[in-house]
Formats: structure tokens, C-alpha cells, sequence
């Protein structure tokens, strides 16, 4: 699974008890095998009104989090000025490209909407780069 790469690639993270989590920031199901993806998806149905569910179908993944912890949310705890440039290729980066002044999706937008404002390039360094340019 391409996300096992991403999730620690420093190596940083600590295998612990789950009891000993109090404050978990996000989960990620992984390799949802067989009807057991559509199963989980329809108990978090349930849960939408409190919680963020992105569904990655294609990689029989499930990412939640909690309402209103995202990507956007994160960056405006950080900076206060609404003027930034983003790139993301995934759905959860939606909220940080809608809020960009100029925001930019890399890859191909495979059956999912995205604000008006992002522009779609290759999924390749020298379009990005190119993109950069501008700036």
C-alpha cells in the first residue's frame, strides 16, 4: 500500500498501546479487504456530522478525522494571511486548495469535484517546477 511509505518516512513514530492514546489526531484504515470497506463505511456514516471520512476506493483505505481538522485548518494556525499558493493531489487536501489564492492539484481528478480555482497539472517535477515559475 502506497501510504505505508508516507506515514513515517523519518521514522519518527512510536509503537504504543492504544490505551495510551488520549488525543488521537487521525486514523487511517488500511487494505480494507473484500465487502469489509463498504461495511465500515456504512457504521461511520453514523459519525459524519462529527467526524471528516475521506474514501480511497481505489486503495481500499479510510482516512478519519475529527470535524474541522484538515490540512487548511492546520496552515491558518500557523500563518494568518489568506494569500498562499497549494498544491495537493489527494481529497485531503481539498479545503487547503479551495481556501488558496493560487492552488494547483497534481495529477489526474479521477470522479471527484474540486473548487473552481485549482488548476490541474502532470504529476511530474519539471510541471511543477514550470507551475513555480510564475512566482
Amino acid at each position: 500500500n502506497k501510504i505505508y511509505r508516507q506515514l513515517d518516512p523519518s521514522c519518527l513514530a512510536k509503537n504504543i498501546n492504544i490505551e495510551d492514546i488520549t488525543e488521537p489526531i487521525k486514523i487511517i484504515l488500511v487494505n480494507l479487504e473484500g465487502k469489509m470497506f463498504n461495511h465500515i463505511k456504512n457504521i461511520l456514516k453514523n459519525y459524519k456530522e462529527l467526524l471528516t471520512i475521506n474514501y480511497h476506493k481505489e486503495e481500499n483505505n479510510i482516512d478519519i478525522t475529527a470535524k474541522n481538522i484538515n490540512k487548511f485548518t492546520t496552515l491558518k494556525k500557523i500563518i494568518t494571511t489568506d494569500n498562499y499558493i497549494a498544491y495537493g493531489n489527494d481529497i485531503n487536501d481539498f479545503e487547503l486548495l479551495q481556501h488558496a489564492e493560487e492552488a494547483y492539484y497534481i495529477g489526474e481528478i479521477k470522479n471527484r469535484i474540486y473548487p473552481n480555482n485549482v488548476k490541474i497539472i502532470k504529476n511530474d517535477s519539471c510541471a511543477v517546477a514550470n507551475s513555480l515559475k510564475i512566482y
